[in-house]
């Protein structure tokens, strides 16, 4: 389990790498306020991941969750600017930096979500593991 965050923390890291650095590199090698603005919110997607892979649930679901949704939000993200900007050369590709984070948010929350979703129907039902406070359970009249 912690092999598997560590491997997603590592994937989150180099597509925020690898799209910060194609932000840079569009710019021209320098970047002013508004390239500076258009990468973190290309960036910004990757933070709700991040905090999923971060924190410490005790289940493999949650991991393995986590881990599935970074390795197709990163893989749409970077094969999307791919596509965009070097294999098919359109004046539009710089919209792509406004459009492909806006569906990584989508997936990034569903991840989360459904990361949560896991995390809470792994856990045990602590209403049926007895009495709760130490109080006995009233005992039911007939039977011995």
């Amino acid at each position: 389990m912690k092999v598997l965050r560590a491997i997603t923390l590592v994937m989150l890291g180099l597509a925020g790498a690898v799209t910060f650095g194609l932000a840079v590199y569009l710019g021209g090698g320098s970047m002013d306020l508004i390239g500076f603005a258009f990468a973190v919110w290309a960036l910004l997607p990757y933070g709700p991941l991040a905090v999923m892979a971060f924190v410490r649930r005790k289940s493999v679901g949650h991991a393995v969750t986590v881990f599935v949704g970074t390795l197709l939000i990163a893989g749409f993200g970077l094969v999307g600017y791919y596509e965009g900007f070097f294999a098919s050369l359109d004046a539009q590709g710089g919209l792509l930096f406004i459009f492909v984070p806006i569906w990584q948010w989508v997936g990034s929350v569903l991840t989360s979500a459904a990361a949560l979703v896991v995390w809470r129907v792994g856990r045990p039902n602590v209403s049926s593991c007895g009495p709760v406070s130490g109080r006995e359970a009233p005992e039911k009249e007939g039977r011995r």
